[in-house]
């Protein structure tokens, strides 16, 4: 399975240090070396940080979409039973006493 892309703009230092780390690994040993094992530890090590950001990212996107729902669900509660058009009417009346009109 490949992995994530390796840009550093996508990262954290963290997972940056440890990218490097392997982009010098893969550089520095010869293929045959890479194929038993050579840089292995510093791909699990790779792979491991990038899931930390990965689930970092998505409880954070969590909570922003049950905040939206919830606001969402709060307006929905406070134009219960009305129509759109009477919902706009309301909007419109209140920008005219706003306005002073």
């Amino acid at each position: 399975k490949m992995h994530v892309p390796l840009d550093e703009h996508l990262h954290t230092d963290e997972c940056n240090k440890i990218i490097k780390e392997l982009q010098r690994c893969h550089d520095q040993m010869s293929l045959f070396r890479q194929f038993f094992g050579a840089c292995n530890q510093l791909d699990f090590e790779m792979r491991k940080c990038t899931k930390k950001e990965r689930l970092a990212a998505r409880d954070a996107n969590k909570e922003d979409a049950l905040d939206r729902q919830k606001k969402m669900a709060d307006t929905a509660k406070k134009y219960k039973g009305k129509d759109w058009r009477d919902i706009l009417k309301e909007k419109e009346e209140e920008l005219k006493k706003e306005a002073g009109i």
